[in-house]
């Protein structure tokens, strides 16, 4: 298995922090995983987050509100949303 972040541009305070959530997610899942993190240009408080995986699996979500954009509430919407 391999997890890259193609794009992360959310802000600086919690980038690492989301991006690993993200990862974890994953978790071990077979096959190559790309991430795309990215928060609005302007505001910064609408972010969206897409995985892309084997035979052209894409998954996306906007997370709009501070209850959603919690690391640990990714990481189990990730869990929930991808295939095993």
């Amino acid at each position: 298995m391999a997890l890259h972040c193609f794009h992360n541009n959310l802000p600086p305070q919690v980038r690492n922090t989301i991006q690993q959530a993200v990862f974890e997610g994953i978790g071990d899942r077979p096959g190559e995983w790309t991430v795309y993190l990215s928060a609005h240009p302007l505001t910064g408080f609408l972010w969206q987050i897409k995985v892309t995986g084997q035979g052209a699996y894409s998954w996306e979500r906007k997370f709009e509100t501070p209850v959603e954009q919690n690391a640990e509430f990714i990481r189990r919407e990730i869990q929930r949303c991808l295939p095993k």
